[in-house]
């Protein structure tokens, strides 16, 4: 059974080991216990399957934006539609949050992300040169009104 719900101090863990898994450079514990725990802006979500947390997110709400942080799937378990259901909970949030638009940074070479992105109408606002260091990568910051 899929269940998304807020993150909690005993998540933590797995959430690190994932930042790892997926991202480079990955946020520390201590970046992750900060944004779920005492970031009154940030909400931070897993996504369980079968009591496995296998996808989250970090959302930072700033008034009437939305930032999205971060957002990932298990590599074993990415290309089944997670990260669409992700994607969709994180627009929920931010909807019920009062914001009126999402931006995120992606990476130019994550094609599959761009994909979802454009097929949830985000548009691209700005080439961010030299945004990601390990490795060194430009960024585009995708947005959309919700």
């Amino acid at each position: 059974m899929v269940n998304i719900r807020e993150a909690e101090a005993a998540d933590l863990p797995a959430l690190a080991d994932l930042e790892v898994e997926l991202f480079s450079p990955p946020y520390k514990l201590a970046d992750l216990q900060y944004f779920a725990l005492l970031n009154d802006a940030a909400i931070v979500q897993v996504l369980e399957l079968a009591g496995e947390i296998i996808g989250f997110f970090i959302l930072l709400i700033m008034f009437e934006q939305a930032q999205l942080a971060q957002i990932g799937v298990k590599k074993a378990y990415q290309k089944q539609g997670f990260g669409r259901l992700l994607l969709e909970q994180v627009m929920k949030v931010a909807k019920e949050n009062d914001c009126d638009s999402l931006t995120l940074e992606v990476r130019f070479s994550n094609c599959a992300a761009l994909k979802l992105y454009q097929s949830y109408q985000f548009i691209q606002l700005a080439r961010k040169n030299d945004y990601y260091q390990r490795p060194k990568e430009d960024a585009w910051l995708l947005g959309r009104a919700l």
